[in-house]
């Protein structure tokens, strides 16, 4: 007698302990060697009763990424290789972002102050400037909200050498 969970039952428990697209469900149960036509089945019910909600998923996902200071280009990116279809993604990054007025040239700018206006003893120079830059860039922020938050750290330097 097999003790093997079902479809659903092992989908279940896999989603008990987080959020998970579509695709890594099934990519799950595939891993776990069931039957296509009952990961089919599985896969719908919990859509049914929206324990599998890629646009919601979607949605809380940028915003965790927000808060942990990422940008669209590394959200999109990763919402891609959790398997959610490209529509959805710019379907719930366009709601997010009018939901929040989300600017993220601003965020950009505060992760940038983060690191450099922490005390006045954090000296502002090339190397500090190019670590915040790469940052940035790994962060998912477009070269335009990089530059222009450079510029501002320009800006700041010059402002602490006058004061100096």
């Amino acid at each position: 007698m097999s003790s093997k969970l079902t479809a659903l039952d092992a989908a279940s428990k896999y989603l008990s302990k987080r959020m998970h697209t579509e695709a890594e469900v099934k990519k799950r149960l595939i891993e776990k060697e069931y039957d296509k036509e009952e990961i089919v089945e599985a896969i719908d019910e919990l859509k049914r009763f929206r324990y599998i909600d890629d646009y919601q998923y979607c949605l809380r996902f940028i915003e965790y990424s927000y808060e942990k200071s990422r940008a669209a280009i590394r959200i999109k990116a990763e919402l891609v290789q959790r398997g959610v279809e490209s529509y959805m993604i710019e379907e719930a990054y366009e709601e997010y972002c009018e939901a929040y007025n989300v600017n993220e040239f601003n965020l950009a700018l505060k992760y940038a102050e983060g690191l450099c206006m922490n005390g006045s003893d954090v000296s502002i120079d090339e190397k500090l400037i190019k670590k915040i830059s790469r940052g940035l860039e790994s962060r998912g922020f477009g070269p335009n909200d990089i530059y222009r938050v450079v510029g501002e750290m320009y800006k700041w330097k010059d402002s602490r050498e006058q004061n100096d």
